[in-house]
């Protein structure tokens, strides 16, 4: 399969981003030492990893390796270069480093039908960054993921 028909499959396969990314649960994590933040939607799965637009940029989708549903992503260089260079999402993580540390963590967000406890977010910071990465990956990587 050649890179375009590649990306035919994940864009077709993600027409129903935005709205899976506010319904499905979210587990997020960040590794301190390798400065990488982590996030998938939905239950685990096998996946491939694509860069989402630039390949320097250090974003790179997580494509289902059997429907090519977009299932997370993750972002090198977190703390250091994404942050400040994304200051729609500063605020939001500036307020989450500030509740869970500098270290490493790992939290979920819950899906808003969820009645399920565990170690969930809630806080409106959690929300707030994940509102913001439904509408961020289809601006990187229109291509992929339709808006």
């Amino acid at each position: 399969m050649d890179d375009k028909e590649l990306a035919n499959k994940i864009k077709n396969a993600n027409t129903d981003w935005t709205e899976r990314t506010m319904t499905e649960a979210w587990d997020v994590q960040y590794d301190s030492d390798a400065d990488i933040l982590y996030a998938s939607c939905g239950g685990p799965t096998k996946a491939f990893s694509i860069p989402a637009d630039e390949p320097n940029d250090g974003v790179y989708l997580r494509v289902n390796v059997e429907t090519y549903r977009v299932v997370g992503f993750d972002i090198s260089d977190f703390l250091h270069v994404f942050m400040k260079s994304n200051l729609e999402i500063k605020q939001a993580f500036d307020q989450l480093f500030g509740v869970l540390g500098y270290g490493d963590w790992r939290f979920q967000i819950s899906s808003p039908c969820d009645d399920e406890g565990g170690e969930e977010m809630s806080e409106p910071a959690a929300y707030v960054a994940r509102s913001y990465f439904s509408t961020y990956i289809p601006k990187i990587a229109p291509d992929l993921v339709p808006a």
